[in-house]
């Protein structure tokens, strides 16, 4: 089965990784992959894991002084755009996203199903 899983490009993927949604979202790619699937790994370029990676941004946007506040946002809705079409040019069975709501706007124009984990409450507030 070849599956992409689609994370945030804010903050690098990997099982060291000291916050929850990156450590688990690089504990499910290395697994899906030790066990034989064909994975690829859509996240910064930095990121570690033992899945193909696909990037459209070498490291992660959180270090970046230049996308302080929100701007970073967009650099995460160009890898969702280029992820989506990464896996329909790659026949990418299944999108397993990690995303909250962002990834739900474009997944019409995927041509396999999108699943999505959400981390944290959808409206913010931890209960």
């Amino acid at each position: 089965m070849k599956i992409l899983i689609l994370a945030s490009n804010y903050r690098k993927i990997t099982v060291d990784s000291i916050s929850a949604p990156e450590r688990i979202t690089a504990l499910i790619a290395d697994d899906l992959a030790s066990r034989g699937y064909d994975v690829t790994l859509a996240a910064s370029g930095d990121s570690q894991t033992m899945a193909k990676l696909f990037s459209v941004s070498s490291k992660e946007c959180y270090g970046d002084i230049n996308l302080k506040g929100e701007r970073h946002v967009d650099f995460e809705f160009m890898l969702i755009k280029e992820a989506i079409k990464f896996a329909n040019e790659n026949n990418i069975e299944i999108i397993h996203s990690q995303f909250d709501t962002r990834s739900a706007i474009y997944a019409d124009f995927a041509k396999m199903p999108v699943i999505a984990t959400l981390h944290s409450p959808i409206d913010g507030r931890n209960r």
